[in-house]
């Protein structure tokens, strides 16, 4: 009968070995896939925060009233937009009005179908007047008075502190609507919205970026992406003709950047999107200028 036979020192280093070694190549596998996790983990959640983002700013856009750009609550540029949301009502005629031209006045002439100056629910609420130009003035209605009795359905309403700045040519309409905004802080990385008369709120928050490019469309066929709107920061333009070439504004395109640290990492990703603004319809908006 043989004698039982162990295992040698050697080969019981040899094994070890060759098990540290595999256990070594299978940790090293199970944290390389949890880290990868944790990667996509961050990349799924931070492109759901910045899409987030831009489907609020392309949910408002997307109401714009005609599509036009405004100064008020923030002068649009490449990290800030303005526009106008409609807030009730219908839009009413204006008429030119006695005393004066109807360009610089301080107050307008609308003809209301209602009972009372109270109905009109417009005192204190922002307004958009356009003429058939396409010229608009956004302002806040500060007064609103019966005109030529108590059976009178004409009104005057007064917005005081900026004289009126478009010409009158009929038809004319006023319609109220709430000045909408969207700013972003590059400090604090703060991304900011603004409702007139409603007080700012923050959006979102621990953004690296937030840019606005302005696609026009010309007559042409051509395409300009600009990094602020046609016109002025104080009068942006939605329509303009330049060397016999139409250019509307029809787009606007949003970049969106955030990043999160992750196992020593920075993960920074960004989110794009091309949100496509209502067309004007019966009015071909041109400008819009606004009063504080």
């Amino acid at each position: 009968m043989r004698p039982r036979r162990g295992f040698t020192l050697i080969e019981v280093l040899v094994a070890m070995a060759i098990f540290a070694t595999v256990l070594a190549l299978v940790s090293a596998g199970i944290v390389q896939a949890l880290r990868l996790q944790a990667l996509n983990e961050a990349n799924t959640t931070l492109q759901a925060k910045l899409r987030r983002v831009t489907e609020v700013i392309s949910q408002d856009l997307r109401s714009a009233v005609f599509g036009g750009i405004l100064a008020e609550p923030y002068a649009s540029d490449a990290t800030a937009i303005s526009f106008a949301l409609a807030d009730g009502g219908v839009g009413y005629q204006v008429l030119p009005g006695g005393g004066g031209s109807f360009p610089n006045r301080a107050n307008l002439v609308a003809v209301v179908p209602v009972t009372s100056a109270a109905e009109t629910n417009l005192e204190g609420r922002r307004a958009l007047m356009v003429n058939a130009d396409g010229d608009a003035i956004e302002f806040t209605v500060t007064n609103v008075q019966q005109l030529g009795g108590a059976n009178s359905q004409r009104y005057n309403v007064v917005h005081a502190g900026c004289n009126n700045t478009i010409d009158y040519v009929a038809p004319v309409t006023l319609t109220q609507v709430q000045a909408v905004g969207f700013s972003f802080d590059a400090v604090s990385g703060e991304l900011r919205r603004e409702v007139s008369g409603g007080g700012e709120r923050v959006l979102a928050f621990d953004l690296t970026g937030f840019e606005l490019e302005y696609v026009y469309d010309g007559s042409d066929g051509t395409v300009s992406v600009l990094p602020a709107p046609r016109g002025t920061l104080a009068r942006p333009l939605r329509r303009e003709r330049v060397a016999g070439v139409d250019f509307v504004l029809t787009a606007l395109r949003v970049t969106v950047s955030a990043e999160a640290a992750i196992s020593g990492r920075t993960v920074e990703r960004s989110y794009v999107s091309q949100i496509a603004l209502p067309q004007g319809g019966a009015i071909d908006l041109r400008s819009v200028v606004s009063c504080p």
